[in-house]
């Protein structure tokens, strides 16, 4: 069993010493999504990490627009070839530039995209000769895992995936934090079900949001012929040292200790069918029996915003039953009702959007029906 493991420091250097690594992955922060190196520093652990005799893969997996690429590039070219052994790329416009431009193999990232052989397959066959190792999606099933992992091993090219750390379910370029003028990490909490707590980090790369989970399949993947990575970038990494502990052992107290949950993804089965009701907030989910429409918009201490989708006409004085994503209950009487002109009305139909006072505890999409 050999790992892949994310390092950004000497202290996790020093956590993975005497355990079976294939190799690490070391990022400088002109380059790497997630490290804080800069060029000096990534040296000077290039350099320890080699004394260790580590193989050292320089991580280049950001996404590069065609603005920056020229000096993405340079940039690149800027490093001393010495300090690492194989370059691992995420960007296809960047990993098509080296294979024409620069020597070796490439281990290319696949990681967020590609869910099906057949894509695979159309990359292997037009790079094969330029491909060390390809990093798999943590969205396959067990089955699929094990079928590409056995049709790469025929092509002579290695297979790695995710077995403990944060799972990225998006990542743009954009800023798309600062836009909006709020901080460079938040808490983000879905509209359309209860869930809560997706982490959003904004940094000279863009932006990204994690998965409420952490991925763990070190037990699902030990006795495949596969790179298993550690990548907490994003965790305490702390957690590296008790990881590789609890991989010596079969006791669970690892699992206990770890301050987020943790997750097996889509390695059991395929969820894929299974996932599509659970899209379907019922909470939330339409009952034309009383039926009215849903909130658009509260804004606090100002008004609410209903827009009718029912069949039924609504007037002052009769009872509403608000339900929000979360399925809380909220009951109001009308009092009054205003237009969008703020005009007071007695009355609104379908496809009518009319405003209330603001109430507690109620957000967009809350469904609202006749009591």
């Amino acid at each position: 069993m050999s790992f892949s493991v994310v390092i950004h420091n000497e202290s996790d250097l020093e956590n993975i010493l005497g355990e079976k690594i294939s190799e690490i992955l070391l990022g400088v922060k002109e380059l790497s999504r997630n490290s804080k190196l800069d060029l000096e520093s990534f040296y000077s652990l290039s350099h320890q990490a080699k004394s260790h005799d580590f193989k050292r893969v320089l991580v280049f997996d950001i996404l590069v627009s065609e603005s920056n690429f020229e000096e993405v590039i340079n940039f690149f070219h800027s490093i001393d070839m010495r300090s690492y052994d194989l370059v691992r790329v995420q960007d296809l416009g960047v990993f098509n530039y080296l294979v024409n431009n620069t020597e070796g193999r490439f281990q290319l990232i696949l990681e967020t995209s590609f869910h099906n052989k057949h894509s695979i397959v159309a990359l292997v066959q037009r790079y094969r000769n330029f491909i060390d190792k390809i990093i798999l999606s943590y969205e396959l099933t067990k089955n699929q895992i094990i079928e590409y992992s056995e049709y790469l091993k025929k092509m002579h090219i290695r297979s790695e995936l995710l077995c403990f750390g944060s799972i990225l379910l998006f990542y743009s370029p954009r800023k798309l934090l600062s836009a909006q003028e709020v901080e460079q990490y938040v808490m983000a909490n879905s509209k359309e079900s209860p869930h809560k707590g997706y982490e959003i980090v904004e940094n000279q790369h863009g932006t990204f949001m994690y998965h409420l989970k952490d991925l763990l399949i070190f037990n699902e993947l030990k006795d495949l012929d596969i790179d298993k990575r550690v990548d907490l970038s994003h965790r305490n990494r702390n957690e590296m040292k008790k990881f590789f502990e609890y991989t010596h052992t079969t006791s669970n107290d690892f699992l206990n200790l770890l301050p987020k949950k943790t997750t097996r993804g889509y390695f059991a089965v395929n969820k894929t069918d299974v996932l599509f009701p659970k899209l379907k907030n019922k909470r939330i989910s339409r009952v034309d029996d009383s039926y009215i429409g849903r909130v658009l918009e509260n804004k606090k201490g100002h008004y609410l915003a209903v827009k009718i989708e029912g069949l039924k006409k609504i007037k002052v004085g009769e009872n509403l039953k608000f339900i929000n994503p979360e399925g809380k209950i909220i009951n109001h009487t009308i009092q009054q009702m205003f237009d969008l002109s703020l005009k007071n009305i007695n009355q609104a139909e379908k496809n009518d959007i009319f405003l209330l006072d603001s109430l507690k505890k109620i957000t967009p999409q809350t469904k609202v029906y006749l009591n």
